[in-house]
């Protein structure tokens, strides 16, 4: 059976809302709240990948039950790095195969990850995996072309073929396969599978509005 290690990729120079992992998120912060979970998540190796010192001294407390991968400061400057420079890192990890969990979606479920971490390794037919949202409703190009309507004449969601929308809470990868290629997957059959997973636990916190819309419903759900 293959062994599946998960990494959280942690950093301060997000360009939308900075420093949001480490930012005060309610009594906790989004990188306690994920790390909790990682220790609690089935999976044979957990890592959490930083050289921050304020992300360092939020994962202080954790490091009996996760390891670290030191990430170079390179990896973490603001803005998009290529795959390489940002997580050359997964080579350090003893299995090939990599759960990468984002630490941004607060409102996530252990099971969620449980399950598809159960789905991937029972069924060696899936080469990667990533988290989708399943979506019906009636998409157009930039051109205000309908793109997904069976017949562009008739207006209506049930005349769809659905589209699918990376829900960005985990991918699956062959460590093997990004650190010859710097790809993730090249998009053939089952590379990646798309898992579908509850829109509502997929917020993903990308703006300052989004913060503070997940913050509310944090507080109040837990």
């Amino acid at each position: 059976m293959r062994k599946i290690a998960a990494v959280i990729n942690a950093r301060l120079q997000s360009t939308r809302v900075p420093k949001k992992v480490v930012r005060p998120f309610g009594d906790t912060t989004l990188l306690d709240i994920a790390l909790k979970k990682l220790i609690n998540i089935n999976v044979d190796e957990k890592y959490l990948a930083a050289c921050e010192d304020e992300i360092l001294n939020i994962y202080e407390p954790y490091k009996q039950d996760i390891d670290l991968l030191p990430r170079k400061p390179e990896s973490v400057k603001k803005g998009e790095n290529p795959h390489m420079v940002s997580f050359g890192h997964y080579a350090l990890t003893q299995s090939r195969w990599i759960m990468i969990i984002n630490p941004c979606l607060p409102l996530t479920k252990i099971n969620m990850y449980d399950e598809a971490i159960c789905m991937f390794k029972n069924n060696e037919s899936i080469k990667t995996a990533t988290s989708a949202i399943r979506d019906n409703n009636i998409y157009f190009d930039s051109d205000f072309q309908p793109i997904n309507l069976k017949d562009k004449d008739f207006i209506s969601s049930r005349n769809t073929r659905p589209v699918y929308k990376m829900a960005n809470a985990y991918h699956i990868i062959d460590r093997d396969y990004f650190l010859s290629t710097g790809k993730f997957w090249n998009y053939l059959d089952n590379d990646p599978l798309f898992i579908e997973v509850d829109p509502f636990d997929c917020f993903d916190v990308d703006t300052e509005e989004e913060f503070n819309f997940c913050e509310k419903i944090y507080t109040t759900l837990y």
